[in-house]
């Protein structure tokens, strides 16, 4: 069985994933993992994890990792925050592939936790 990881930190990158989201739990040797964080857990970007968990899926990880402020600072604190969470759930067991899509910092933190 193979683990496939796959990271989503906003209503954007998660629709994109649907698809494959649903063609990995048709199939048998693959398990999925799904760590999720960002703006996902942001009670103020209306806690949008809870739409993952009503779609039936399992959450692996979740990632508590923004700052209040979008400035320099509050990012580079954010990331930081975000690098030390994602390394703590793959520590609790590593997928043997992880899935990132886009452009945000939230996606840079899991990839270099990885």
């Amino acid at each position: 069985m193979r683990t496939i990881g796959v990271v989503t930190v906003s209503r954007s990158d998660y629709g994109i994933y649907l698809p494959i989201l649903r063609r990995i739990e048709e199939e048998s040797e693959l398990e999925l993992r799904l760590y999720v964080g960002g703006m996902h857990l942001a009670p103020q970007f209306g806690y949008t994890a809870q739409w993952i968990e009503a779609d039936g899926y399992e959450i692996a990880g979740r990632v508590e990792m923004l700052e209040v402020s979008d400035e320099p600072e509050g990012i580079s604190k954010s990331i930081g925050r975000g690098v030390i969470g994602f390394a703590q759930c793959y520590a609790e067991g590593a997928p043997d592939i992880l899935m990132v899509l886009g452009d945000r910092f939230e996606m840079f933190a899991a990839a270099a936790a990885a």
